[in-house]
């Protein structure tokens, strides 16, 4: 059966060591050296991931999933065992090694400047999630500090509109508090990290507020961890909180693309 080249990650020359067992379609991983860079590679049959069958393939979740959870583990045992890797995205094809050798070699420059920026450093995933219930009594408790409305006799009509208009009050409020912790959150965790990027957030998310994903230095995941508790601490009674997974390899971070 004839084969394909896939790409999982570019290191340094230190990639040439990598050992991992977990590749796609249960094959080994292998490196393939030039110009001062290691590329991580497999075979993988030409049926099923040519690119007309890869671009039917991959929206067939049975068919994708373990394939993805092969490609992560060879990017997470290259970012464990190396000093910087690239992760490329999954999907990543060549016909032959030296079409990857050449590629290797013509953007040498690039890469070797590409993984001088990220040497290491992890990607954490940071979530800032709402309690609303929380929130909801601390906005409660902020009005009750504030000068109250004497109450005055008035219509069901009347009574109807007051409600409405609070509760519309109530909604912008908490908005205005989302973003004040959104902001707070970012200016946190940027102290130890100086590349975020946003991540999307579904419309049905829940209580998550906002995703940013961070490159940290592996010398500053203390002061990162530090910043997130103290966060925390500082707004868990106005019913925030940030959660950080991580570290993770550098997918964001690594400006690769197909």
């Amino acid at each position: 059966m004839s084969t394909l080249v896939y790409l999982y990650a570019i290191t340094g020359p230190d990639g040439s060591s990598v050992r991992t067992t977990d590749a796609i379609e249960g094959r080994n991983v292998r490196t393939l050296e030039e110009s001062g860079l290691v590329a991580l590679v497999s075979d993988v049959p030409e049926r099923g991931f040519d690119q007309d069958a890869l671009d039917e393939n991959v929206r067939d979740p049975a068919w994708l999933t373990p394939r993805a959870t092969a490609h992560q583990a060879v990017n997470a045992a290259a970012h464990e065992q190396t000093e910087a890797s690239l992760p490329v995205p999954f999907g990543t094809i060549f016909l032959e090694d030296e079409r990857v050798r050449e590629m290797l070699r013509t953007r040498a420059d690039e890469l070797k400047a590409r993984l001088a920026s990220v040497r290491r450093r992890s990607e954490w995933v940071v979530g800032l999630y709402r309690d609303t219930v929380q929130a909801a009594e601390h906005l409660s408790r902020v009005s009750e500090a504030v000068a109250g409305r004497q109450p005055v006799a008035a219509s069901a009509g009347r009574r109807y509109l007051e409600t409405r208009k609070d509760e519309a009050a109530r909604r912008e409020q908490l908005r205005r508090l989302e973003e004040e912790a959104t902001t707070a959150s970012h200016a946190a965790v940027a102290r130890v990290s100086k590349r975020a990027f946003e991540e999307p957030i579904v419309q049905d998310a829940g209580d998550l507020v906002a995703r940013t994903t961070y490159l940290v230095r592996g010398d500053d995941e203390g002061r990162f961890r530090t910043a997130v508790e103290r966060f925390n601490d500082d707004w868990r009674d106005r019913g925030f909180e940030l959660r950080a997974t991580g570290p993770w390899p550098v997918y964001r971070s690594s400006g690769m693309s197909r």
